[in-house]
């Protein structure tokens, strides 16, 4: 059963169709795997400058079915402020309400649901925060979701409390999207604070991260959505390039014992004197016949460069979605959380194996600090 039937909206209302969705966020479509989505309890989200015609090509030309998100992405370029919370353009000549026009606009581009174009909110701003739900709030739609794009400290600063309120307060559906340079949840706290977020604000979802999407969705999320790349699994404060994935000959490897994302190069380097973890997933299954293999699954050292990032795009969409239909065929959130905790604790288990197989002293596979916690290790 869903994890979420306590809080969702009535079926009339468009929310309804991300209820219980994890969905593939996507920002370049080439080497995306939207023809492997499941419509039926999975979607997609698009950002980027090409999202909108990304999601015309998808639903008229592909015939996808399934509900489709644009994200403006207004985080990477603006700053919100009190005054100008989100990012628009000028009102036009038949129309001065610039945010119901970018909002309309985003729903012709065949959205299921219009994201707002929220500016990057700094740790701290509830000003800038409330300006933006005040104008959502006063918009009277139910067609909209509110863009909160958080600085990731805010989940360690003392007013998280505040956040946590203004958002309880808010009676429009809340998209939260976490923004750091590297990892948002690696600092102490972060991922406790995260959890406790989504235990306490009713009618909210997670877009762009990795496999927080299940801590979020198990701990109250209504939807989340995992970017199919390293730059679609978190923001960026808008003029910080951080050090992204830029010069990696390789793609990132979700390695399912591990619930860890691998830059494969690295990963086949660390194990190029042992015998490969292997992927049983239905897609490194239909690799291993194609290729003529009979058994044993695909050896996950064997993403080691950019011709194979497709590949490990779709291996990586196979891999979650199966786990997420696991972890979520339960009676009942508790359940699901137990779960949830269970496959987390065997993938800290799995780090240390792994260290001791490659002969690693300085501990080459370190366990991010997320999944300790998601484990209850923390």
């Amino acid at each position: 059963m869903s994890l979420l039937p306590a809080r969702s909206p009535v079926p009339e209302h468009p929310y309804h169709r991300l209820d219980g969705c994890i969905m593939l966020q996507v920002k370049k479509a080439e080497d995306a795997p939207l023809a492997d989505v499941s419509p039926l309890d999975s979607g997609i989200v698009f950002c980027g400058s090409g999202a909108a015609e990304e999601a015309r090509r998808l639903t008229s030309e592909g015939g996808f079915n399934g509900p489709v998100l644009i994200d403006p992405a207004a985080y990477e370029r603006h700053v919100a402020t009190p005054e100008r919370p989100f990012e628009l353009g000028q009102p036009s000549l038949f129309n001065d309400d610039e945010l119901g026009e970018a909002l309309n606009r985003f729903l012709k581009q065949r959205s299921v649901m219009a994201l707002t174009p929220t500016g990057y909110l700094r740790t701290g701003d509830t000003r800038s925060l409330a300006s933006a739900v005040r104008r959502v709030t006063g918009l009277g739609r139910n067609d909209v979701l509110l863009t909160v794009p958080i600085d990731a400290g805010w989940l360690t600063d003392s007013s998280f409390p505040d956040l946590v309120s203004l958002l309880r307060r808010t009676p429009v559906p809340k998209a939260m999207v976490l923004g750091h340079p590297r990892d948002p949840l690696k600092p102490v706290g972060a991922a406790e604070r995260l959890g406790e977020l989504f235990d306490s604000v009713p009618g909210c979802g997670l877009l762009r991260t990795d496999l927080a999407a299940f801590d979020a969705m198990v701990h109250g999320a209504d939807f989340a959505a995992i970017g199919d790349s390293p730059s679609a699994r978190h923001a960026r404060p808008p003029g910080s390039g951080g050090r992204g994935a830029r010069g990696r000959s390789s793609p990132a490897v979700l390695i399912p014992r591990m619930l860890t994302y691998r830059w494969g190069e690295e990963f086949a380097t660390a194990l190029a004197e042992a015998d490969p973890p292997r992927c049983p997933c239905d897609f490194c299954a239909s690799w291993m016949r194609r290729t003529g293999f009979r058994d044993g699954g695909r050896p996950l050292t064997s993403f080691t460069t950019e011709l194979e990032k497709a590949d490990a795009h779709t291996h990586n969409l196979a891999v979650w979605s199966t786990l997420w239909r696991w972890v979520q065929d339960v009676d009942s959130r508790a359940q699901g959380l137990a779960r949830w905790r269970t496959i987390c604790d065997r993938a800290v288990q799995e780090h240390r194996l792994l260290n001791q197989v490659a002969r690693s002293p300085d501990d080459r596979f370190e366990i991010p600090r997320a999944l300790k916690v998601w484990a209850g290790r923390a």
